[in-house]
């Protein structure tokens, strides 16, 4: 009777040690698999942000480009056949290429880092 009584105790010694040791795995694992779905949100958040890189240093050259093609504000241009509006059209043509030209010069100069 005493070793059925041993056999027994070692028995349930083993099944609490194998499950002990089954809950370290499945924490492991837990582990795991948290540490796996925070490298890809970080290899994503990565990805996301060279391309923003990217298309800022793009939309930087295209800027410096256009200015390199856009001579100043002139007063040359003849506005004349407007008739009694050529001031008025003029000031706002004006008024809209040196926008452009302000906007053109912010976006050359903006830092893509």
């Amino acid at each position: 009777m005493d070793g059925w009584i041993v056999a027994a105790g070692i028995f349930a010694v083993c099944v609490v040690l194998m499950s002990q040791c089954s809950t370290e795995k499945q924490e492991q694992n837990q582990l795991i698999i948290e540490q796996a779905k925070q490298d890809r949100i970080k290899r994503k958040e990565q990805k996301i942000k060279e391309g923003l890189i990217l298309r800022c240093e793009r939309d930087k050259a295209m800027a410096k480009y256009f200015l390199n093609g856009i001579s100043t504000p002139d007063d040359n241009d003849d506005y004349s056949v407007f008739g009694h509006e050529a001031a008025q059209i003029k000031a706002q043509h004006q008024k809209e290429k040196r926008e452009r030209m302000e906007r053109l010069i912010r976006e050359a100069n903006v830092n893509c880092n």
